[in-house]
């Protein structure tokens, strides 16, 4: 399982740090959407690289829910942040997964959370409004 892992992450590394944001906005759906992960080639790859992605959360001792979380709308050093699956974070990486728990939300990107690091902490106090992947609606620009 590591070394699937391991290949998993080297082939997100590859695309998420080759400045593949606006390839990969031309991929993704625009209407009310069901669950993905970006740039998996098949739901049963999203599947398990979100499953992954939680079981690592899961290890490093964050107790997450089984939402599946497609956007989050929050305050962050007196700015309104939207962070929505598929799109760029404030680090510039794109957003593979949200997940929820009782505290908040934890956002997730390769070095934050997915592969490396900690997940991006949202506690409920800041946050303005979330989706679940059944209520988003996403247009071209991207999340709004």
């Amino acid at each position: 399982m590591v070394g699937r892992l391991l290949l998993s992450s080297q082939f997100l590394r590859n695309v998420l740090f080759a400045g593949s944001s606006q390839r990969l906005a031309a991929l993704l759906p625009y209407q009310s959407m069901k669950f993905f992960l970006p740039l998996a080639t098949s739901e049963a790859q999203a599947e398990r690289i979100h499953a992954r992605i939680a079981d690592r959360l899961k290890a490093m001792g964050y107790e997450i829910t089984t939402h599946r979380i497609a956007s989050v709308v929050h305050r962050r050093e007196g700015r309104i942040i939207k962070d929505a699956v598929g799109y760029p974070a404030d680090n510039d990486e794109i957003v593979l997964a949200i997940f929820k728990n009782e505290i908040g939300y934890f956002v997730c990107t390769y070095s934050q959370g997915a592969v490396w690091g900690h997940p991006v902490t949202i506690r409920y106090a800041m946050v303005e409004s979330a989706e679940d992947f059944d209520q988003a609606d996403f247009n071209q620009k991207g999340p709004e």
